[in-house]
């Protein structure tokens, strides 16, 4: 049976810390790199995301995960200012998605913890039990500085 590594989301700094489940990645090895990791975890919340096609902007901001930015130069992130209705669904690319992600990673935006250890170089192979679990942990910025 191919290694299952369950990925966790969690949010801290926020006024309300959030933990919940991401997904259920199926390996072929029990090996793999936390640059994989991300690729495959981007994949996949771009097939979600794209399969979707939420129609209340308010709940495509929330749906989404920490990975995928919502930023307000890009078509994406002006989705907030759009009424129910009026949404046209948005397609993300999952190769803009994943280097967005990968950039995210190098700026310390989120933290990857694989069985409570950092994760701090991409192509450091990670070892998957069947109790491994992966925490992208969602670093909140403080507020001036």
């Amino acid at each position: 049976m191919p290694p299952v590594l369950k990925i966790v989301d969690e949010c801290f700094g926020a006024a309300t810390g959030e933990r919940r489940p991401a997904l259920e990645l199926r390996l072929a090895t029990e090996r793999i790199t936390a640059r994989e990791l991300i690729r495959r975890r981007v994949a996949d919340e771009v097939s979600v995301a794209n399969r979707k096609r939420i129609k209340v902007a308010a709940d495509h901001a929330r749906a989404r995960s920490f990975l995928i930015p919502l930023r307000d130069d890009t078509p994406e992130g002006g989705l907030a200012s759009f009424h129910a209705g009026s949404f046209r669904a948005h397609r993300f690319d999952e190769a803009i998605e994943y280097k967005r992600a990968i950039d995210a990673f190098g700026r310390n935006q989120f933290v990857l913890l694989v069985d409570e250890r950092q994760v701090c170089d991409l192509d450091e192979a990670i070892v998957v039990t069947p109790e491994s679990e992966a925490v992208f942990l969602y670093l909140t910025p403080l507020i001036g500085g």
